[in-house]
């Protein structure tokens, strides 16, 4: 009798214990995050061929801002020698080539009110105007048809990440107090998307007082295209689009989501990013969400990822094969090549930077190695950090 008490409680525990594993196992087994960068979109394809040649491909893509557009392109062309093709392609060329910059800001006058008002923004805590007033114009339609489709689970999901603005325009220049202005957005399909049900932003969390509400929204129905464009709306970069009548903009409203990432999967491969300019980049951030993006970005490179990818140096990518705007004689001018082989090059180039930091990130010694970064400063490393890897900045020097 004795035996068969002994074996029915056994039975129980195992019953129990595994019921126990299945309520704790993720639903993906690798997530990769493609994270900020700007229009530096094809690196982040790199990324993805990178991960193909060691055979340690994602099943689970998470897109912010410029990292947004590959997600897309990834998502819409399976096959991925067929989204570096259409990477490469003159087809999406084009696409970019609509991209214009507002002729306001090849006026000094105009660009130096418009640094002012980051300033005032913040030290007055009022609503920005992302409305109006931004340095490029494109198009909220991005009109592919092959990036006009919802957003399914097949054999990879995605999720694309960007914000629903909770205020009008006629808001705009208002005292804020404490009012929530951003809500955190998951782009993705309904089964993914019911895995983060009540996830909470972990910005909030960390500050208490920023512009984004701590309760995030899923959003099943928009298609790859709506919310790549969403994603991109970088801060005064580019108009919001407009979603079923709720206007969405910025993947910097949580840049590199990389607690979606650990909610999600066993496995997180994040970015290692080289931190905001304090001078104008991060107070133009905090003049929207108001929140300090570097300590955010610091908090980040202190939790554990299984991998890291350095992209500490994408300033200098950028420089040389990059999309974005850029000042030049304090004016304005977009990097777009006049020519299809200049882009065709200039994609190339991003391709294999993404690749090779991919292939050296996967293949560190250990899980959540770090010493391989190659910049570590007091924008993007805490003190904890910077002396864990010997790379001790003086205070005196620090700019924060």
């Amino acid at each position: 009798m004795k035996n068969y008490l002994f074996y029915f409680t056994c039975f129980f525990i195992l019953i129990f214990s595994f019921r126990e594993a299945q309520s704790a196992s993720k639903p993906y087994q690798r997530a990769v995050i493609l994270s900020g960068g700007g229009m530096q979109f094809a690196q982040f394809i790199g990324m993805l061929d990178g991960a193909r040649f060691l055979n340690k491909e994602p099943d689970l893509i998470i897109g912010t801002c410029g990292g947004s557009l590959a997600t897309a392109i990834a998502q819409a062309f399976p096959n991925l020698d067929d989204a570096i093709a259409f990477t490469k392609s003159e087809s999406l060329y084009q696409l970019l080539r609509q991209a214009q910059v507002n002729p306001d800001y090849t006026n000094l006058a105009h660009n130096l009110t418009r640094l002012y008002d980051f300033y005032q923004k913040w030290l007055t805590n009022s609503i920005a105007n992302v409305f109006a007033d931004t340095v490029l114009h494109v198009p909220t339609r991005l009109g592919h048809p092959a990036l006009e489709i919802p957003i399914t689970r097949t054999q990879k999901a995605v999720v694309i990440v960007a914000g629903r603005i909770l205020f009008n325009k006629k808001d705009a220049g208002k005292k804020r107090r404490n009012r929530k202005l951003f809500s955190e957005t998951f782009f993705t399909d309904p089964i993914t998307g019911s895995h983060l049900k009540g996830f909470e932003s972990p910005i909030e969390k960390a500050t208490g007082d920023s512009a984004i509400d701590l309760n995030t929204e899923v959003n099943t129905t928009a298609t790859l295209a709506e919310a790549a464009r969403a994603a991109i709306t970088g801060t005064y970069y580019m108009e919001p689009i407009q979603i079923n009548g709720n206007y969405y903009m910025g993947g910097t409203v949580d840049l590199n989501p990389i607690e979606v990432a650990k909610e999600l999967a066993d496995e997180t491969i994040a970015s290692f990013g080289e931190g905001f300019e304090p001078l104008t980049e991060m107070k133009a951030t905090q003049a929207v969400y108001h929140y300090d993006i570097n300590d955010r970005i610091r908090s980040i490179h202190d939790q554990e990822a299984t991998y890291w990818v350095d992209a500490t140096d994408r300033k200098d990518l950028i420089s040389q094969a990059g999309f974005d705007p850029i000042y030049s004689a304090a004016k304005v001018r977009t990097q777009i090549p006049d020519t299809y082989e200049k882009f065709y090059n200039k994609v190339l180039t991003q391709i294999e930077y993404g690749r090779e930091r991919m292939i050296e990130a996967l293949t560190q010694a250990r899980p959540n190695e770090k010493g391989h970064i190659r910049h570590m400063n007091s924008r993007n490393a805490s003190d904890e950090l910077l002396q864990q890897y010997d790379r001790f900045v003086s205070r005196d020097s620090r700019e924060r």
